[in-house]
């Protein structure tokens, strides 16, 4: 347990500090098709409201290409991220880290 009136200790990583200024440089999220939107619409259980949710966004979204960038980078697992589900996301991991073996 932490002293009282002390922060706990933020990640000193170079990838947390990465992450850190690539949220903060992501001023793309306001103009979303799903910035406002309720949490459930793009984080949704079934596939097939996966597959809903990604196709307002690749048919809505303005900023697609920097939030699949962002999901991408992060290792966002869970949602629907720049128009693509979680399951066409870890297929185009797998498919980068085939690339640089």
């Amino acid at each position: 347990m932490a002293a009282q009136g002390s922060r706990p200790q933020a990640s000193r990583s170079p990838r947390a500090a990465e992450l850190r200024l690539l949220d903060a440089a992501a001023e793309w999220k306001e103009r979303g098709a799903c910035h406002g939107r309720n949490d459930d619409a793009m984080f949704p259980d079934s596939n097939r409201e996966q597959k809903v949710a990604a196709q307002f966004c690749q048919l809505r979204c303005e900023v697609q290409t920097e939030c699949l960038s962002y999901a991408l980078e992060a290792d966002e697992r869970w949602g629907v991220w720049g128009g693509t589900t979680e399951r066409e996301r870890e297929r185009l991991r797998r498919r980068a880290q085939g690339r640089a073996e």
